[in-house]
């Protein structure tokens, strides 16, 4: 517990320094005063093999999407496979707005088999700002999510006189720290800051300098309350068009001696300065240097001017024809009439599912203002993000995304069938080992029965979950079949999963004990108990249905169904053929199904 606290608390300071740095160097704090950049960085791009070195391939790439305002909309990580040569994304985060410009909400998801075996994205933080009459941020408050729960971290912004900012409060379940701002050279660039909190390292002073741009070029860390203590120092360099050139940090040992123990090396890749590669480095004495991973290299791009060229108009629903298909149209933007074979990319959740020529066949003639129409076909069901890149040439004879169209969530949710009356309609024990290593086994029979639906549902498989699990080895891919057998090891709920092309679909959950087998293996009756509670009687070759039973249907052990009965019915046995039944019963909103033998 203690080191969860510890890595938590150390991740947690280094993404409150960088935040703090990015919101005050970025000027969301004053949004309503600041313009977005023209020049951004687009892309970062990671090099490598499998053992992450000696590659020109790229193995790892993060890429940044901006709409029409110049402001972030999208950003996407993905990764090479590498038994497949091809990209899969990995994080997808995205921006929302608010109607002065200002970021209202941050959510980060990530990808991973999440969703029963199935890549899925799955949220796992996002933040929510709160800005004040004039378009300041007052507070920002981030959520984590964890499979046990989540963790909130709040900050809380006040203001000088000036506009600037003049505390920072951040308060999370394992600290408080307060951060002081003054002594300002310019709108949102501060001379010093003065932290303070519950840890060491919450308490110091920093004193900042810029550079003519405005760029943060040195910043210096003495203990709290005083300027005759160093403990940090951290310098930066920019050529005059703002681009890194390089930074390092440095750390005092206990004698009071400094040493560089961090470091990024900057290199310009090609002569108009908008690829530079990066390469972090760590060193515990500052003569010996240690790579912190693969190197990267950063892709600017200029956006000015290109904006009316691209700017497009979207929208998204479900489409009327065919199942779980999404209607995009967008209008056409003005470099159809300036491009000679103009082209737009169409996206889902950061993932390009298709690029369009934008030539006459492609538009509406319906419509006032002629708009591009797309079908997204066959969908899996879940929660989407679209949105339309349109493409510019280049002078190499390529083309380029520049921005793109304002985000369209999608939600699909086709309703698909789930299979009925899941019980255990057999069990078996079995003993393996020998000697002190023997053990028994307890090995059950699920039964059910499968729903009606179109076959153009595309039935997959049918899985039996037992608990938690995300994805469970036995299954069955015969749309005809109602049972499976499986181990049970312990106490357990259990369950099925049907797949189909458009989703997914869980049945009701039963509950199944080792010694509810065991009842069932000797008695040949499951449920035993409820039996002797006066829901049902077995006596004398008949089967009697208490009051107070909602439902009884009586099942062949094959699943076919033989007849349904009524509450106060009896039942005589000796009327039915040989062999295996399932009486299925429903009583105060609980499931409860007994097996007998007829001889």
């Amino acid at each position: 517990m203690n080191l969860r606290i510890s890595s938590f608390m150390m991740k947690e300071k280094l993404f409150r320094s960088v935040l703090a740095g990015t919101l005050l160097m970025a000027g969301l704090l004053h949004v309503q005063a600041q313009q977005p950049p023209q020049r951004v960085v687009v892309n970062k791009v990671w090099y490598g093999d499998a053992m992450g070195y000696g590659s020109g391939d790229v193995m790892y790439r993060e890429t940044s999407y901006y709409n029409a305002d110049m402001h972030l909309s999208v950003v996407t990580k993905s990764g090479r496979e590498h038994d497949t040569n091809r990209f899969k994304i990995s994080d997808y985060t995205r921006y929302e707005y608010n109607e002065k410009g200002g970021v209202s909400r941050q959510v980060h998801y990530q990808y991973g088999v999440y969703d029963y075996g199935d890549w899925a994205p799955e949220k796992r933080n996002e933040t929510l700002y709160v800005y004040d009459a004039k378009g300041r941020l007052t507070e920002e408050k981030e959520i984590y999510y964890y499979t046990t729960g989540q963790t909130t971290t709040t900050s809380q912004y006040t203001y000088d006189g000036e506009g600037n900012v003049a505390t920072k409060q951040v308060l999370s379940m394992y600290d408080e720290v307060t951060l002081r701002y003054s002594d300002y050279v310019a709108p949102g660039k501060p001379g010093r800051i003065e932290s303070t909190g519950m840890y060491d390292g919450d308490n110091y002073t920093a004193l900042l300098s810029y550079d003519a741009h405005g760029n943060k070029v040195k910043e210096e860390q003495y203990a709290a309350g005083s300027t005759g203590s160093l403990r940090q120092v951290e310098q930066w360099e920019y050529d005059a068009d703002s681009n890194p050139l390089s930074y390092i940090k440095y750390s005092f040992f206990d004698d009071g001696t400094s040493y560089a123990s961090c470091k990024t090396e900057y290199s310009f890749v090609d002569d108009s300065h908008n690829l530079i590669r990066c390469e972090d480095y760590t060193s515990f004495d500052g003569v010996e240097w240690y790579s912190n991973g693969v190197p990267y290299v950063m892709e600017y791009v200029d956006f000015s001017g290109k904006a009316d060229q691209v700017r497009v108009e979207s929208s998204a629903s479900l489409a009327p024809e065919g199942i779980n298909c999404v209607d995009i149209k967008f209008s056409a933007p003005a470099c159809v009439q300036t491009e000679a074979d103009p082209k737009a990319v169409i996206f889902r959740n950061g993932e390009v599912i298709d690029t369009i020529s934008l030539g006459v066949s492609s538009f509406s003639s319906e419509a006032q203002i002629a708009s591009v129409h797309f079908v997204d076909k066959d969908v899996y069901n879940g929660e989407y993000d679209y949105f339309v890149q349109p493409l510019l040439a280049t002078a190499d004879g390529g083309s380029r995304g520049y921005h793109i169209s304002s985000l369209m969530p999608v939600s699909l949710q086709l309703p698909l069938p789930q299979v009925q009356q899941l019980a255990v309609s057999s069990a078996y024990k079995k003993k393996v080992g020998s000697g002190f290593n023997a053990k028994t086994q307890r090995y059950a029979t699920f039964s059910w029965v499968n729903p009606d639906y179109p076959a153009s549902y595309g039935f997959i498989s049918n899985d039996l979950m037992l608990g938690d699990v995300q994805q469970s080895e036995i299954q069955t891919a015969d749309a005809q079949a109602s049972s499976l057998e499986c181990l049970v090891e312990y106490d357990t709920e259990v369950w099925v999963l049907s797949r189909f092309r458009y989703g997914k679909a869980l049945s009701d959950r039963i509950m199944v004990s080792l010694t509810d087998l065991d009842r069932l293996i000797e008695t040949g009756i499951h449920d035993a108990t409820s039996a002797d509670g006066g829901i049902v009687s077995f006596s004398h070759g008949t089967v009697q249905i208490h009051e107070g039973v909602s439902q009884a249907t009586l099942f062949r052990a094959d699943g076919c169904p033989v007849t349904t009965l009524s509450a106060g019915s009896c039942l005589d046995l000796t009327v039915l053929p040989v062999g295996v039944y399932l009486l299925y019963t429903k009583h105060d909103g609980r499931n409860h199904v007994y097996k007998f033998t007829n001889q």
